[in-house]
């Protein structure tokens, strides 16, 4: 078993960080203080972020301090979805803004994956 640290004991008592001082601050605005929203991007460094060192703890907030917490569509996040959604699905959404088809705004990041987990309805 490793060394007990101050900062161990202490994140341990009070739920925040394990094993030494908080992490970097979030330095963007994020709707959301789930673990599942930040690994959507920091999972696998996707469309550049920091790939997380440590994807399989808990708590991403516990450790690294999420100062801007707005809701989707706000300055900051990503534009809301303006019309209805009758899917969800990645390929349903990039059949129109792939290419811009029927006036679609055209998306300059289709190798992203997970359209509504940034664009909220």
């Amino acid at each position: 078993m490793g060394r007990v640290t101050w900062w161990g004991v202490v994140g341990l008592l009070v739920g925040g960080c394990l094993g030494g001082p908080p992490g970097p601050a979030v330095p963007h605005a994020v709707t959301s203080k789930d673990d599942g929203y930040c690994l959507s991007c920091h999972q696998d460094g996707v469309n550049g972020a920091p790939k997380a060192p440590h994807p399989d703890r808990d708590n991403c907030t516990g450790c690294h301090e999420a100062k801007e917490v707005v809701s989707a569509g706000d300055a900051g996040t990503a534009p809301r979805i303006p019309h209805t959604v009758t899917a969800t699905d990645d390929d349903s959404c990039l059949g129109c803004h792939r290419d811009g088809a029927g006036g679609a705004p055209r998306t300059a990041h289709v190798d992203r994956t997970g359209c509504t987990s940034c664009h909220a309805r």
